[in-house]
């Protein structure tokens, strides 16, 4: 294949201290078990943590396929940042961001390029994200997305000249939350649909939340998305959170009752933070009148 020519894919892979799970990733992305020619696509890790360790199995790995790997050393300034340190070294007409402990499916490269191939209008790609097995304890977490309309950033495509248009996510995004809805909202504000496919789709592992960590980035990463989208906080309604509140006290009873109650102070934590966020709001509103 000459060195000139274009490839279709870039598939973007940040990771940050997950050899293991990277490398079952890349399993499962390798030409032979995608079934598809690895000529139409290249692989992008960039590391946050570079090791010339990992580097040297992942390029072990692909040293007999035909797919082009990239391995580069990330800019440490969290997983936004990361994404866009790979796009920089796409030479894909089209993106695809998968997260780093993600199994994807046997034919997700083909079913994007399918959708890609016979549907030329579209420019933003959303896959099917689903937990793998049963959730461990009150206090695990997985993103899943059975239906679309939500563009989660473990599964998605996106144009090249689209993403770099719109200078693609938020760097002002320290850590892995909303930095995706972010560029979604950007998306939704120029009228660019979002196509979803249940075909192309992911396994993604449930991950044990430390209660402290999660709230602290939660509710960073909350204020600066209403910075940046003042508009849209008449989505965050109190009785938003109110409802989140009560359905997971009513979930984290049930299942405490079943004598399933593992990381039951975790999750308590946690949904306390969603009646805090509550109060916050109606706070936000009430003051905004006077």
């Amino acid at each position: 294949m000459p060195k000139n020519k274009r490839k279709l894919l870039s598939i973007i892979i940040p990771t940050y201290k997950r050899q293991k799970a990277l490398l079952m990733c890349l399993n499962r992305l390798k030409s032979t078990y995608q079934n598809i020619n690895g000529n139409c696509y290249e692989l992008i890790i960039s590391d946050d943590d570079y090791s010339r360790q990992t580097r040297t199995k992942v390029v072990a790995r692909y040293k007999s396929s035909k797919v082009m790997i990239k391995y580069i050393t990330g800019p440490q300034k969290g997983p936004a940042a990361n994404r866009n340190n790979g796009a920089k070294s796409a030479v894909g007409d089209w993106l695809i961001f998968l997260d780093d402990d993600c199994l994807p499916s046997k034919n997700l490269i083909k079913n994007y390029l399918e959708i890609i191939k016979t549907k030329p209008d579209v420019q933003a790609i959303e896959g099917k994200i689903k937990s793998i097995g049963l959730k461990p304890s009150l206090d695990a977490y997985s993103p899943v997305n059975y239906e679309g309309g939500k563009f989660l950033s473990c599964n998605i495509a996106i144009k090249k000249t689209l993403f770099q248009e719109i200078r693609g996510f938020s760097e002002l995004f320290p850590f892995a939350a909303m930095e995706d809805i972010e560029l979604k909202t950007r998306l939704d504000k120029r009228n660019i649909p979002i196509l979803f496919t249940k075909e192309a789709s992911v396994s993604h592992p449930w991950r044990c939340l430390n209660a402290s960590k999660f709230i602290k980035e939660n509710e960073a990463s909350l204020q600066i998305y209403l910075k940046l989208h003042p508009d849209q906080k008449q989505f965050y309604r109190p009785s938003k959170f109110l409802w989140t509140f009560f359905k997971n006290w009513f979930n984290i009873i049930k299942q405490v009752l079943k004598g399933k109650g593992k990381g039951l102070l975790n999750a308590s934590k946690i949904n306390i933070f969603y009646l805090k966020l509550a109060f916050s709001f109606i706070f936000l509103k009430i003051t905004s009148k006077n």
